[in-house]
C-alpha cells in the first residue's frame, strides 16, 4: 500500500519548491543519507551486529558486547533516532512530501517501539541483572 501511495500520488508543492535550487536539496539529501548510514554503522560498531538485529531480544542470550560507549554516550538509541536521517535525506533528494511524511511516520513508530518494547527489555536484561 505504501509503495502504491508513494508512486501514484501527484507531486505536491512542485511550484513552491522550484525556488530552491536542485543542488541544495540534493546536497542536503546526500548529506542526511550519509549521516544516517554513518550513525547506524557507529551503533553496529559499538554494540556488535547481534544487538543491532535484536539477537539478544529474540534468543534471550545477553550480548557480550553490550556497550554504553561511543555514540551511545551522546544518544541512547542512535539507530532509532539519528539513523533515521536516511529517510529524511531521501525525501529531500527527491523533493517528496509523501516520502517526508513516510519518514516522519517511520521515526514516530520506531520511537514508540523503542520506548515501549526495546528499552524495557534492555533494562530487564542488562540493567536489572547488573550485566553492564
Amino acid at each position: 500500500l505504501g509503495f502504491w501511495v508513494l508512486t501514484i500520488v501527484e507531486p505536491v508543492f512542485n511550484q513552491e519548491s522550484q525556488s530552491v535550487p536542485d543542488w541544495v536539496t540534493s546536497g542536503l539529501g546526500i548529506l542526511f543519507i550519509s549521516l544516517g548510514i554513518g550513525f547506524k554503522a557507529a551503533a553496529i560498531f559499538e554494540t556488535g551486529f547481534n544487538t543491532y538485529y535484536w539477537y539478544d531480544m529474540i534468543t534471550h542470550i545477553p550480548n557480550a558486547y553490550f556497550s554504553e560507549a561511543g555514540i551511545y554516550r551522546y544518544c541512547p538509541s542512535p539507530t532509532y533516532t539519528l539513523g533515521r536521517f536516511t529517510g529524511f535525506g531521501v525525501a529531500l533528494q527527491y523533493r517528496s512530501v509523501p516520502l517526508a511524511v513516510a519518514a516522519i511516520m517511520d521515526l514516530v513508530l520506531i520511537s514508540l517501539f523503542d520506548r515501549w518494547v526495546e528499552q524495557p527489555f534492555v533494562k530487564k536484561m542488562y540493567v536489572d541483572k547488573s550485566i553492564v
